[in-house]
């Protein structure tokens, strides 16, 4: 897959952000949570942030609703993770005002990182269908058109080879891992009882599940006998 390829450079950029997001502790874990949410349902967007600049303000305590643990929890995490825009001679002060509107402001870098796990592609212009003529010139006399509307038999499709609706892209992801399938990119490696893949196959492979990139390294770095390494690449036990 070309570098340049726009879908990959995001993924790139989530993968990056999730693994250091990852690396911050509480903290991190709350934005990544946050992030989750606000992809799932972009209307959300008003009720949590604000972008105020290159920086966002994490709207309180809404924002940080339904995350887990209460809004003053996260909030303490986002503080003690050293991942909020704090005023030096009122460090404790966590919630600020901000063009009239209150909540946790996160540093740039920070900032950043959420930022990247929410870039959005670019909507593909929609070509309208013009449907041909039917070559069927035959009237139907009105008072023998049926009443009801004909059906359409949609032709079968074919799934063979398709994933089923219910399979997990992170465990999946593992049990090619452990097959050490060539296929990936990379490769698989082996060091002391451990393969490893590089960031690169963990994108692709996020890529062709249709998954966020970050939600799958959020996921592969809860399964037990994973771990995601510095470099956005992922570690899998040789052994379940």
């Amino acid at each position: 897959m070309p570098e340049t390829d726009p879908d990959h450079q995001r993924a790139e950029a989530a993968a990056r952000a999730a693994t250091w997001l990852s690396a911050r502790g509480a903290g991190g874990e709350t934005l990544l949570a946050l992030a989750e949410v606000l992809s799932a349902d972009w209307s959300t967007w008003d009720r949590r942030i604000r972008r105020k600049g290159e920086q966002l303000l994490v709207l309180f305590p809404d924002g940080l609703a339904d995350l887990g643990a209460s809004p003053r929890e996260k909030l303490e995490a986002l503080a003690s993770d050293g991942l909020l825009d704090v005023n030096p001679l009122a460090p404790l002060r966590r919630v600020i005002e901000v063009d009239g509107e209150h909540g946790a402001l996160l540093n740039l870098e920070s900032s950043r990182q959420v930022l990247a796990l929410l870039a959005k592609p670019e909507p593909t212009p929609q070509v309208p269908t013009v449907q041909a003529p039917s070559r069927d010139t035959t009237t139907i006399p009105a008072g023998k058109r049926s009443a009801e509307p004909p059906v359409s038999t949609p032709a079968p499709e074919d799934n063979r080879g398709r994933p089923s609706a219910d399979t997990d892209p992170a465990r999946a992801l593992v049990e090619r891992i452990r097959a050490r399938d060539p296929d990936l990119p990379g490769g698989v490696t082996q060091t002391e009882g451990w393969l490893r893949v590089k960031r690169e196959a963990v994108c692709t492979w996020a890529q062709d599940q249709g998954v966020q990139a970050y939600v799958l390294i959020r996921t592969l770095g809860h399964l037990p006998g994973c771990r995601v390494t510095p470099d956005g690449g992922l570690e899998v036990r040789e052994e379940p």
